[in-house]
C-alpha cells in the first residue's frame, strides 16, 4: 500500500491503482505521473513532486485522546513548553568530514521549507540541539531558527564512549524547554533497548513531545514535511474563521 500526499490531502492506493487515482485528479487538471518511488503533479500550480513510498511508523505510540492537530497544534507550539525531535532529511554522500554535503537536493530543500515554516508561524524556538553526524548538523544549519549545540545524547551509536545514548535520549525528550520557548532536537531514525525508546520516523519528519517535568514526556503529535504547509494555511486568518464557524457551539 502506498500513500500520496498532495495539497495537504493523502490518498491511499496500492501500487495497481496509479490509474484510478489519476481518475480523482483528472477533474482537476492536474496530471500525475510516477516513477517509483516518486510521483510528479503539474497542472494550475507549480509542479510537485512527491514521495509516494511513505512509511506509516508508530513508535512511539500516540494517545488519540491526546494527540494535537490542526488550529490546536499550532497554538500549543506557539505557547512553548514542548520538545521537537526532528529526524536529518534525505541524505546522499555520508562523508565522516563535513565539508561536503552530505544531503541531496531534495534534502537541502526540505530542511530549508521546515525551517521557513518555523519562522513564517512564528513558532518560539530556544535551544537546539544535534547529533554530531555530518546530515544532521547540515540539516540543524539550513533550519536556520538559531544556534545550536552538538551533543553526544544524540548520537546514532548507542555504544558511543561507554553511554546509554538512548536513555540520555529519553531525558532529553523529557526535559522543560525554557519558559515560552520549545526545545528542537535534530537526530537520527534509533532502536532501543525497549520498545517505549524506539524513535520511528519519516526523514525530515518531526515528532511532537510534551514533557511533564516529572521526568515523563509523551508523544502527542507527527509532523512530516508536507504537513507543514497545511498547518500553516489553517493558520492563517480566513481559515481560522472558517474552522470557529464549523465547531459547533457547546
Amino acid at each position: 500500500m502506498l500513500e500520496f500526499a498532495f495539497h495537504g490531502k493523502s490518498f491511499l492506493m496500492s501500487t495497481l491503482s496509479i490509474s484510478a487515482f489519476r481518475g480523482i485528479t483528472s477533474r482537476h487538471a492536474w496530471l500525475v505521473s510516477c516513477t517509483l518511488p516518486f510521483c510528479v503533479v503539474s497542472g494550475a500550480d507549480e509542479p510537485v513532486v512527491s514521495n509516494v513510498l511513505r512509511p506509516q511508523y508508530t513508535n512511539p505510540s500516540i494517545n488519540p485522546s491526546t494527540e494535537l492537530k490542526g488550529v490546536a497544534l499550532v497554538e500549543a507550539l506557539r505557547r512553548g513548553g514542548y520538545v521537537l525531535y526532528l529526524r536529518h532529511t534525505e541524505n546522499d554522500t555520508i562523508t565522516e568530514e563535513c565539508s561536503v554535503s552530505n544531503l541531496s537536493p531534495r534534502g537541502v530543500q526540505e530542511a530549508i521549507r521546515v525551517g521557513q515554516a518555523l519562522r513564517t508561524m512564528k513558532l518560539p524556538i530556544g535551544k537546539i540541539l544535534s547529533s554530531d553526524i555530518c546530515r544532521v548538523r547540515e540539516t540543524a544549519k539550513l533550519l536556520d531558527v538559531g544556534n545550536f549545540e552538538i551533543v553526544e545524547d544524540l548520537s546514532n551509536d548507542p555504544k558511543r564512549s561507554g553511554r546509554d545514548v538512548h536513555a540520555a535520549r529519553m531525558r532529553l525528550l523529557a526535559t522543560l524547554p525554557s519558559e515560552r520557548t520549545n526545545l528542537l532536537l535534530v537526530s537520527h531514525m534509533h532502536a532501543g533497548n525497549s520498545i517505549e525508546q524506539k524513535m520511528d520516523l519519516d526523514l525530515g519528519e518531526v515528532i511532537v513531545f510534551r514533557p511533564d517535568g516529572k521526568g515523563r514526556s509523551d508523544a502527542i503529535a507527527r509532523i512530516r514535511v508536507d504537513d507543514w504547509a497545511r498547518l500553516n494555511r489553517i493558520d492563517e486568518p480566513a481559515a481560522r474563521i472558517a474552522i470557529s464557524n464549523e465547531t459547533p457551539a457547546k
